[in-house]
């Protein structure tokens, strides 16, 4: 977003003290609905004037460095062993993460795809700043109690069930394999439903080892959850901005 505020420049070498009084009301006078735009302005005119950056310090440099990650952050939670590395590989369209190996993922792990940042975190550990959270879970034996999801309970959510022809294989001497691998669906749904502040944006069955499945159905099915992350993303850089220009006038008002 552009500033579009016409005016003359806010300093001139000659009339320094003068230009620091003149910039902090234009500071007070920035619309709220333009923090971003305020913030690059102010830090262009600080950086240009040598007085004004001894004059605010370190406290500039902090300033200047509070901008939110971009774009929104999705963290892929769930059962262990369920795929969610081969689901990220199939999303990335490439394998940057290791699978089908005996012990799960250890440490969180983030990529960067389609203007989204992937975090995937093992069961157990807690990540609790996202926009939007994935829950991938074995079919077989979805979300037991002692699995700890990670992620913000109150950001949008999807469900991805995976294991479904294992499912099927297990149940074979079952009167109806199909309906049992319905039923446990139906637990899988219900369990990640009580894991989450509201609703379940979307759910979606699927092979992650299958990428143009991945493509073709889960991706699209995830767009509910990408979408509405990408809204959460844009109100918490938002309120960010915000905060460090309420800081900049604090700085530069006549008391500091």
């Amino acid at each position: 977003m552009s500033d579009r505020r016409e005016g003359p420049p806010l300093w001139t070498p000659a009339d320094r003290t003068g230009a620091w009084a003149r910039l902090g009301a234009w500071v007070c006078a920035v619309p709220a609905a333009h923090p971003d735009a305020a913030l690059v302005r102010l830090r262009a005119a600080v950086d240009a004037c040598p007085p004004w950056r001894h004059r605010l310090g370190d406290w500039g440099t902090r300033a200047g460095s509070r901008a939110p990650a971009w774009g929104p952050t999705v963290v892929l939670t769930g059962d262990a062993k369920a795929g969610r590395s081969t689901l990220l590989n199939a999303i990335l369209g490439q394998v940057r993460l290791r699978t089908a190996v005996r012990a799960a993922t250890p440490v969180a792990v983030g990529v960067v795809a389609r203007g989204v940042r992937w975090v995937e975190v093992p069961p157990g550990r807690t990540r609790p700043t996202c926009d939007g959270r994935v829950v991938v879970a074995d079919v077989r034996q979805p979300l037991p109690r002692q699995v700890r999801l990670a992620g913000d309970p109150t950001a949008p959510t999807a469900l991805v069930l995976t294991k479904l022809d294992r499912a099927l294989e297990d149940a074979v001497l079952s009167d109806d394999p199909a309906a049992e691998v319905a039923q446990a669906v139906q637990v899988a749904r219900r369990r990640a439903q009580e894991r989450c502040a509201g609703p379940l944006q979307a759910w979606v069955t699927c092979d992650p080892r299958d990428g143009g499945e991945v493509h073709t159905r889960v991706l699209p099915a995830l767009h509910p959850v990408i979408d509405a992350a990408r809204a959460r993303a844009a109100q918490r850089r938002a309120l960010a901005a915000r905060a460090a220009l309420a800081g900049w006038v604090a700085a530069l008002s006549p008391a500091a």
